[in-house]
């Protein structure tokens, strides 16, 4: 029985995950994600930003490390945020939400995070002009749990 649950809880997690690609053409605007966190930072970006449909994962962001990507620009983005201790997409999640922002073509964006023992802490900012950066006000969407990758993660 323990060797039936273990293939079917391997099965249900392969596959799962689908990978983020960069955008080919088109304006893009590029992300910064920083981890100042203890735990594993997981980002999935949305095909869709309305109703957070088609999620694209990033690879995990250990802490105290921090990884670049390019976005399409132009347009509303709505990306997935979550803290983990587990190894790869699932297990227990922190601080999960969705966040929306407006992407302008040729601008770099930095996301940070942190955490303290009560709460996730989480800013982002466009560092176009680096002398001047400028904060960003990101939209919290309520996640909801999705069927599969391509189901809806929020409502709106």
């Amino acid at each position: 029985m323990k060797i039936l649950s273990i293939i079917t809880i391997a099965l249900l997690f392969s596959g799962c995950a689908v990978m983020y690609t960069p955008p080919k053409s088109g304006p893009v605007a590029k992300i910064q994600f920083k981890n100042d966190a203890q735990r594993k930072l997981l980002i999935s970006f949305f095909d869709v930003s309305t109703n957070c449909k088609g999620r694209r994962n990033i690879k995990p962001i250990l802490p105290n490390n921090e990884a670049t990507h390019s976005i399409p620009a132009g347009k509303e983005i709505t990306f997935q945020y979550y803290l983990t201790n587990f190894n790869g997409f699932g297990g227990e999640a922190y601080c999960l939400m969705n966040l929306r922002f407006f992407a302008k073509p040729n601008n770099n964006y930095i996301f940070k995070t942190s955490e303290d023992s009560n709460s996730c802490k989480w800013y982002m900012t466009n560092e176009t002009n680096k002398e001047k950066p400028i904060k960003i006000k990101l939209k919290a969407l309520e996640w909801i749990r999705g069927f599969n990758e391509n189901s809806s993660f929020c409502d709106g």
